[in-house]
């Protein structure tokens, strides 16, 4: 079903509708042809789609009463937010579901019981730079120049791209998670030519990043730059 938000007017609409799909870029709303993708899907969404059917058992085969009630009490007091930017309540297995998944896929180990607090380091800004021989991702100042023990980076990006191409929302990838900087920067070249290969001069590249916590399972906002590749 589409998501609606309504003003004086429908404002925005996302998601499916019948036969379509809705939504929105730099030139505003459309409204495209739904399209089935052919199955199996990216590596990234076979891991994810499997980690969630396995918390999704181990919610009623291996919590207790106890522990069910302990996530739903947490997920009431967190409540998060949808595209629209408006609050959405999760029930207490949404929660555990999420979290699990996201702690598991980086690296961490899956936890029974909810986390003290969501709170994660937040990427503000970043300045990306990329040549034919590889991308390398400067991280401005205002971040710290290290994060937590239990904290990654984790870094979507595209291949490069048409410039003349406005949108790249669909072509992002998982491209890796990373747990230090090095001397400030995070450099991202072994990882993203294995996923994509060379890229040229000229084309444009989207990169988005996001720090989240492996013992939590918070994760901050993701930050997408879009950037043209240099010689």
């Amino acid at each position: 079903m589409a998501k609606t938000l309504f003003g004086a007017l429908i404002v925005d609409m996302r998601n499916k509708l019948g036969g379509h799909v809705l939504s929105k870029n730099r030139g505003g709303s459309f409204i495209r042809r739904k399209v089935s993708p052919a199955q199996p899907r990216t590596s990234y969404q076979r891991v994810v789609r499997a980690l969630v059917t396995q918390f999704s058992r181990a919610w009623s085969g291996v919590l207790g009463d106890a522990e069910r009630s302990a996530w739903t009490a947490f997920a009431a007091g967190h409540p998060t937010t949808d595209q629209f930017g408006q609050t959405v309540q999760l029930t207490g297995e949404q929660m555990y579901v999420r979290l699990n998944t996201v702690i598991v896929f980086h690296g961490g180990t899956a936890i029974d019981d909810p986390p003290p607090d969501l709170s994660v380091a937040a990427i503000t800004d970043f300045t990306p730079s990329a040549t034919e021989t590889g991308p390398t991702f400067l991280l401005d100042t205002v971040l710290p120049a290290t994060i937590l023990a239990d904290e990654r980076y984790v870094v979507w990006a595209t291949a490069g791209m048409s410039v003349g191409r406005n949108s790249l929302d669909s072509f992002y990838r998982y491209v890796g998670t990373f747990a230090t900087l090095t001397t400030g920067d995070l450099d991202i070249e072994t990882a993203y030519l294995a996923k994509f290969g060379s890229i040229n001069a000229g084309t444009k590249v989207g990169v988005g990043i996001r720090i989240v916590n492996v013992a939590t399972g918070a994760a901050s906002p993701l930050v997408n730059k879009i950037i043209t590749v240099g010689a």
